[in-house]
């Protein structure tokens, strides 16, 4: 059967087998205490076994879910929709006696039956034919292994009976309203249309019916043939009332009915969050304690309150939580009580930062399938291309807002204001150090303490395995340490370290920013060095959101644009620390064990943006596998829709905007922040700039700042760069970088080749060279030359981008500090090759 990604398209064959024998392996010996902790183990085997390979359905569009994703999205809605409606009066335990009866009246038992049933509805599948059938019997069969057998048969009725259309009957047609919450969850959530209706879609399905013709069903081609006719002619067929929201209330018409089930229509709440003031909050001080400590602060609290929310109402229904946002579905009337107690978490853990949450929040089921009500009351192409649950998502953000301003207006007296952010009075003593501080950098740098400052573990070179990892807290840095140990399983480097003698490497994070910068070299001292700010943004990120037609594509979508942010830092900085292994090798060392400084920090991670600092001489490595990771989720960037079924190709344009300032570690950080914005921005012109709608791509904006960074300098620069660059023109940079370093060219010469350091034409800048060309044709710098007239196109364009000042930095950064001895090496190395 296929399993197919809904935004790169990549094509899984996976063998037929039944998601219940999958789960009842995984319990063989397992005990557990209540149902709740049963049913936690079930969300995180849906999450982490074979099930999430699985697809929602083994037809068409049905193999764009996964049936993990299906499953914990149905549980996201049956559960706070359950909630409502015990809210709004509904008594579940009328229907059902005994044990089982009084179990239905507790609102915390209710909730979890309703989890377990969610969780498990689908769990007879694949494949789809007869599955309510076998999720009975798997159901039952489960929860008796489970040692729930008194309430087994009761609860594999409700997860069994979630069909109602197609005129479904008898033994698995819901009859009870318990059993209707599970199956009107499970229509809400299904992923029964495909993400996007426009004319890439058109350009998908004739590559579906072309390359994989042979392994779908004759009738799924079919649906698809009409769905294209529909998309080019705009022809209507009966069998498209699914695939595309024509008609819903005739197609639909249970959901948009609901008060003929259970007697109330409820209303469920979107609760997106969003942290006001973010950057301000974070770029309060220059210190890198605070501002290390400050990202990571929010990014706690952010989780805390997905704790709170998980317990409250369910895990599942907190549908996501990074980067400074969050998205859970709650019962309409629980909003009150759960905006206070996100008020107060905010207010205790960080005293001043308040979050943003929605005037307007409250949806029917309906909505939640087919979008906002006023686009249902449209037949415009706009309005049902945007009948979607990430319309839903997109409209409660428009209703963000917060009800205080973040500040303090008192005067404080200049000797008693705190030293690390003047921004509020110092009243509490910094740890062991005679310094007084605001209770807000107080709390910021005793989290940075608690997560950044315990960043240390050890390679052991005899048995090729990470200690000491489990003494990081930090989510992001355990995955990198744990990717770095997996590379490290076959690489030559171990053998060629023993050799020298070594046995164990100690990585160490560096005390203070300052000393960032001179890890490549190993070097100790107090001195102005380069370090590297990268500020990463998703380009289209958002839009991709927008477009999920269901909860379920919903999650994948999130779950596979956090890969290519997180995952794809997570790949650089694990390649940095293998790179740290090599130079290492390089020298000579008196020891068994040696310390390493680790040659990056991570300042925040979020969905789709992230600022990082590292040592310069990374830089490169950094963004070829940023870029790689990249496009090995979304392909490469293309015209046209043309891949092999195995591999990725993003079916939007998608791509992540970098500005890259190399600055020295002394400089003001909030300058360097602001800079960094305005890199971004320039980026993200290059971006909008490609044409092509399919695949992934970076884009960089990276220069080299000898003062304070500024946004003239940037300006004043902008003549005289070949900056920005998409990813494949960075990697030719690099490529000619290489040469460049194996010809010894001199960066102050290169910075003068054309006479002056910034050429005031192009023909002077073109005369001047060729002069030097005349001059020189017997001299070893002639192929530079030669070389340097290549890359400007001969000075033909009208518009040249010039490379010399880029090619002298970029040398600046890579060989400045090194000993002449091991420049070749070193950069071999650092650039790869």
């Amino acid at each position: 059967m296929l399993a197919i990604n809904p935004i790169n398209l990549k094509v899984e064959l996976i063998e037929h087998i039944v998601a219940g024998e999958l789960l009842k392996n995984a319990l063989k010996g397992k005990k557990f205490k209540n149902i709740k902790e049963f049913n936690d183990f079930i969300t995180n085997f849906l999450k982490n076994s074979k099930i999430s390979d699985l697809p929602a359905d083994t037809r068409f569009p049905g193999f764009f879910s996964s049936l993990a994703d299906h499953s914990l999205s149905t549980s996201a809605i049956a559960v706070p929709l359950a909630l409502e409606l015990r809210k709004r009066g509904i008594d579940f335990s009328l229907e059902y006696s005994g044990r089982f009866a009084e179990i239905l009246k507790e609102e915390d038992s209710l909730k979890e039956i309703v989890r377990c049933a969610a969780l498990l509805h689908d769990i007879g599948k694949q494949p789809p034919m007869q599955h309510d059938e076998r999720t009975r019997k798997y159901v039952r069969e489960i929860l008796e292994l489970a040692g729930f057998g008194e309430i087994a048969g009761e609860i594999a009725l409700c997860a069994s009976r979630h069909h109602y259309r197609w005129g479904k009957i008898g033994e698995y047609k819901p009859e009870t309203k318990l059993e209707w919450v599970i199956a009107i969850a499970d229509k809400v959530s299904v992923a029964d249309r495909m993400i996007s209706l426009d004319e890439r879609t058109t350009e998908v399905c004739n590559w579906i019916r072309q390359k994989l013709n042979n392994l779908i069903e004759p009738e799924d081609g079919e649906k698809i043939e009409k769905l294209i006719k529909y998309l080019e002619k705009k022809e209507i067929s009966e069998e498209l009332g699914f695939l595309i929201p024509l008609n819903p209330r005739e197609v639909d018409r249970r959901i948009f009915n609901l008060k003929e089930v259970f007697g109330v229509d409820p209303e469920l709440g979107v609760l997106c969050l969003e942290i006001a003031g973010i950057q301000k909050f974070i770029n309060a001080s220059d210190f890198r304690k605070y501002i290390s400590g400050a990202s990571v602060l929010l990014e706690n609290v952010l989780r805390e309150v997905g704790d709170m929310l998980a317990n409250t109402i369910s895990p599942e229904s907190v549908i996501y939580a990074k980067g400074g946002s969050l998205l859970a579905i709650i019962p309409a009337s629980y909003y009150n009580e759960i905006r206070e107690k996100i008020l107060n978490y905010f207010k205790n853990r960080t005293l001043i930062v308040k979050p943003k949450l929605p005037s307007r929040f409250r949806y029917r089921l309906y909505e939640f399938k087919y979008g906002p009500k006023f686009f249902l009351d449209s037949q415009s192409e706009p309005s049902i291309k945007r009948r979607n649950f990430g319309e839903i998502v997109s409209r409660t953000l428009s209703f963000l807002e917060v009800e205080e301003e973040i500040g303090n207006s008192v005067v404080i007296p200049v000797g008693e204001i705190c030293k690390y952010c003047y921004e509020f009075k110092a009243e509490e003593y910094l740890g062991e150090e005679n310094e007084r501080i605001c209770k807000r950098c107080h709390l910021v740098v005793e989290e940075h303490k608690i997560t950044k400052e315990l960043f240390l573990f050890t390679l052991d070179l005899e048995k090729v395995e990470v200690g000491e990892s489990s003494k990081i807290s930090n989510e992001l840095f355990q995955k990198i340490v744990k990717r770095f140990e997996e590379k490290t399983k076959n690489s030559r480097v171990i053998a060629e370290l023993k050799f020298k003698g070594l046995r164990k490497v100690k990585f160490r994070s560096v005390p203070t920013w300052n000393y960032l910068g001179r890890q490549h070299f190993f070097g100790r001292d107090e001195g102005t060095y380069d370090i590297v700010f990268i500020k990463g943004d998703g380009d289209n990120f958002g839009k991709v959101k927008e477009a999920a037609s269901s909860i379920t594509l919903f999650k994948w979508i999130s779950k596979t644009l956090d890969d290519v942010i997180e995952g794809s830092i997570v790949e650089s900085f694990s390649e940095i620390l293998v790179k740290m292994l090599e130079l290492a090798k390089l020298h000579k060392w008196d020891s068994e064990e040696i310390e390493l400084e680790i040659p990056f920090d991570i300042v925040f991670v979020g969905g789709d943006d992230f600022l990082v600092l590292l040592d310069p001489a990374f830089v490169f490595t950094f963004v070829e596998k940023f870029r790689k990771n990249v496009q090995k989720i979304l392909g490469s960037k293309k015209d046209r829709f043309e891949k092999e079924i195995h591999e990725a190709l993003s079916m939007f344009p998608l791509g992540v905007s970098m500005g890259i300032a190399i600055v020295k570690n002394r400089v003001p950080i909030k300058a360097t922040i602001e800079v960094l914005n305005e890199m971004v921005g320039i980026a993200k012109i290059k971006s909008k700039e490609d044409k092509r709608p399919f695949g992934g791509e970076i884009y960089v904006y990276m220069q080299k700042f000898d003062q304070i960074p500024t946004k003239d300098e940037i300006e004043k620069q902008k003549k005289y760069t070949s900056f920005p660059m998409d990813g494949e023109e960075f990697q030719r940079f690099v490529k000619d970088l290489k040469f460049f370093v194996e010809k010894e060219a001199q960066p102050n010469w290169l910075e003068r080749v054309f006479g002056k350091r910034m050429p005031e034409s192009k023909e002077d800048a073109c005369i001047e060279l060729l002069f030097k060309m005349v001059r020189m044709k017997n001299d070893e710098r002639y192929e530079i030359l030669q070389k340097l007239y290549e890359m400007h196109g001969k000075f033909l364009s009208a518009d040249v981008k010039y490379y010399h000042i880029d090619l002298a930095d970029s040398i600046k950064i890579l060989t400045e500090n090194l000993n002449k001895n091991l420049i070749r090496e070193a950069v071999k190395i650092l650039l790869g090759g």
